[in-house]
Parts: C-alpha cells; structure tokens; sequence
C-alpha cells in the first residue's frame, strides 16, 4: 500500500498507540457499562462511519507484523514489560480517552471542571475545556493528554466529587497513571509537530528526511521524565514506533527525488 507521509506518520503514532489502546473489539475486565453513557456525539459518530475499513485493516496488519522482542533486541535494550505494567498502560489510556468523552459531550460536567478549575486557579482555567479523541482527526489523542494534564488537578477534584448517573468516579486516574501518560505524551507530542509541517499549504520535500532524521533520534533517546525512569512500556512503544518509521525510511533510498533534494 502507499502512503503518504502524514498517514506514515499516523501509522507510527498508531503502532506506539497498540501498546495502550485496547483491539478493536477488546472490552476491558474493569469496564463501567455507564463510561460511555453520554449525549450523543455527531461528529464522533459521523467519523465512525467515515472511517476506511480496508486502510484500518491495512494499518493494523502493518502493526501486527513487527516483532517487538527482535526490535528491542537489535537495540541491545534491557527493558522487560511485565503484565502489570501493560495493563497499567490500558487502563490510564482508557480512563484519560473516557473522561474526556464524558466531560466533552456533558454539559454538566463542563460546568463543574470549569468551575472547579477556576477555583484551583489554573492557568487560563475559564477558556480550557477538556477535549475528546476523534477518530479521523489527527493529533486528537495527544491533544486529549496534553489538555488532560493540563487540567489534572481540576479532572481529579470533579471525578472525586461527581455524583448520581453523571458519576465519573471510575475513571479517576492514579499517581502512577498520570505518570504514565506524561511519558506517553512525551513521546507522541513531536509527531504532532511534524504532522502540522507537512499538512501546511507549503510542505517542502527537502524537509523530509532531516525531520525523519529528528523523530528517528526522540524515538532511540526519548526524553528522561520527571521523578522517575521511563516506564518500560513507554520504552517499547518507542520501539514499536521506530520499527514502522525505519520500514518506510529505508524507502526513501528507492526515490532519487528526496536525496536529490537534501
């Protein structure tokens, strides 16, 4: 399949996504059927409905084939994720992506997050609102944890204190899963920047490679984070990650045109 290089590099974020969102179909053991118990979301379900089967098969195939273990062992890594930690991973990936949904299509829970965040005093607690994931828009998984840290204080106060049929008190996130989704974040956030570069008016082919270049270097070295190591499932993500970004590097040497223009 070819592709180009905004969806490569969605295929990247997805791969480094595969080691905390559930498979499609996947129910989680500690599911709250209410989680989802929300006003409707047009545009969320409309992207449900326009998304393409046969490129989210082809993806998830790509995805399917990489073996993790030969990756981190050809990186000389000295990472073991254990059971613990992977589901650690789905279930702060999960809880973060939910609480988003329900604050999002709630104005209820609006209300109160905006209201507990300019009591906390937050920065810019009246114009931050908390955002959900749409499946056909780029960039909108990091954006929910980013804005998700950002209101962390805030989102911990309103799943503690929310109430009745618009509880959300199982989706409140522990130390170590937020934690966890500040590395994770770490990670994803240069992919963001480099989707905007090439999705401009005047994305330049000479750009390519040295961009390659940088997130092939975050990916080997992600940044140290706050208070305590990487997570190792954070470190195998970044594994699965290069392993799709080296796939589709190693392409460029097919195409005279990207070296003719470095």
């Amino acid at each position: 399949r070819i592709r180009c290089l905004c969806h490569i590099l969605n295929l990247v974020v997805k791969a480094i996504l595969s080691l905390f969102a559930p498979k499609k179909g996947e129910k989680h053991a500690g599911e709250d059927e209410n989680e989802w118990d929300a006003e409707d979301d047009e545009e969320v379900r409309r992207a449900e409905e326009e998304v393409d089967e046969a490129v989210e098969a082809s993806d998830a195939a790509t995805i399917e084939e990489l073996d993790i273990e030969e990756l981190i062992n050809a990186r000389d890594l000295n990472v073991e994720l254990s059971d613990e930690e992977r589901e650690l991973a789905k279930n702060a990936y999960r809880k973060l992506n939910r609480l988003g949904h329900r604050i999002f299509n709630s104005e209820r829970l609006r209300n109160q997050l905006r209201e507990i965040a300019v009591a906390l005093k937050l920065p810019e607690a009246e114009k931050k609102r908390m955002i959900r994931a749409v499946l056909t828009r780029w960039n909108t998984v990091t954006d929910v944890l980013l804005r998700g840290l950002e209101l962390q204080p805030a989102l911990d106060r309103l799943c503690t204190t929310s109430t009745g049929r618009a509880s959300i008190r199982s989706l409140l996130l522990t130390n170590e899963e937020w934690q966890l989704m500040y590395q994770l974040s770490l990670v994803l956030v240069e992919f963001k920047a480099a989707t905007l570069i090439f999705s401009s008016n005047e994305p330049r082919i000479y750009e390519v490679i040295p961009v390659i270049d940088l997130l092939n270097q975050h990916l080997e070295t992600p940044k140290p984070a706050a208070k305590r190591d990487m997570f190792a499932v954070v470190r195998v993500a970044a594994v699965a990650g290069l392993g799709i970004l080296d796939k589709y590097y190693a392409k460029t040497d097919e195409c005279l045109m990207y070296r003719a223009a470095m």
